[in-house]
């Protein structure tokens, strides 16, 4: 009965020692990209980001995001101005990504004189006449578009004053805060580029 050949030596122990080595990190790393893979695909079937809304603070300022899935709608910057007596909600100021140019949307409470509009400013600049375009439930709001110069003057100051003139014809200054608003823009523009390169 004629007999399998068999290497016994030391060189041919150590070749197939080799062999199995190789072989077993090769399959040991196609597994590990195959666990990866999976559970990429299984994040990914399971991340609930882009099906829910999302606010974030950044000091002062709130970012008002839509769902990731979401293209059509932007971030939306936005602070409440409140009574430092009663922590009451007195008006809003909302700062939102438009087509051509930044929005600016101010809310303040009803009762105010329509007339005149509200005046708008940053730091020590000029005051700017801002028109009311609508009064609700909520409060009379007036919207105007930010220039670039407004944008960085916002961005590089502390804060502002918004003046509203009520019923009985008297001024009202209602301080609001710039603290954190240039990052919270930096933020909603990351944003944007994501949401518009498809990247959630």
């Amino acid at each position: 009965m004629s007999q399998m050949p068999v290497e016994n030596s030391p060189g041919g122990l150590r070749d197939h020692a080799l062999v199995l080595v190789v072989g077993g990190l090769g399959c040991f790393v196609v597994g590990a990209i195959a666990a990866a893979l999976g559970l990429h695909l299984w994040q990914a079937a399971h991340d609930v980001r882009g099906k829910f809304a999302t606010t974030s603070y950044i000091q002062a300022w709130q970012l008002n995001c839509p769902p990731a899935n979401v293209t059509s709608t932007r971030c939306a910057l936005q602070q409440s101005i409140v009574q430092r007596d009663t922590h009451a909600t007195i008006a809003a100021v909302t700062v939102e990504r438009g087509v051509a140019a930044d929005t600016l949307q101010i809310v303040v409470p009803l009762g105010v004189l329509i007339g005149p509009g509200l005046a708008f400013s940053v730091g020590n600049t000029a005051t700017v006449a801002v028109p009311y375009t609508t009064c609700a439930q909520s409060g009379c709001v007036a919207i105007a578009t930010l220039t670039p110069k407004t944008l960085g003057q916002m961005e590089d100051g502390a804060g502002g004053q918004i003046t509203v003139v009520g019923g009985d014809g008297k001024p009202v200054s209602l301080p609001y805060s710039l603290n954190g608003f240039a990052d919270a823009m930096r933020e909603r523009d990351k944003d944007w580029r994501k949401r518009s390169s498809h990247w959630f």
